[in-house]
């Protein structure tokens, strides 16, 4: 699971436990594993540029094959509902990838 901060990272557990109980499943029986995709560099400009460049390489198209196969869920047709808000620039580059990668072109 991944969140552009701690604070909404926890939420989200909240939510899926809250489903979980709902469901009749122990809610403390799900683990949940924060990922973080870092980009790092020799200096902070080599980091950018690298980071600039993936999001170069960015396509919503790839972004959703990715996502509908990592969840086995295909719903191409709101992708529009998907991390399309504007995000706090200390979010990690990952998260950014991941919203250009997740929202359409215009």
């Amino acid at each position: 699971m991944s969140a552009p901060s701690p604070q909404i990272l926890v939420g989200r557990v909240k939510t899926l436990r809250k489903a979980a109980a709902k469901a009749g499943r122990d809610p403390r029986s799900i683990q949940v594993f924060a990922t973080v995709t870092p980009i790092i560099g020799r200096i902070e400009e080599e980091a950018k540029e690298k980071y600039e460049e993936a999001l170069r390489y960015a396509n919503h198209e790839a972004g959703l094959a990715f996502w509908s196969g990592t969840t086995g869920i295909d719903r191409p047709k709101q992708v529009g509902m998907i991390l399309t808000r504007k995000i706090n620039p200390i979010t990690s580059a990952s998260m950014r990838v991941y919203i250009r990668l997740s929202t359409p072109s215009p």
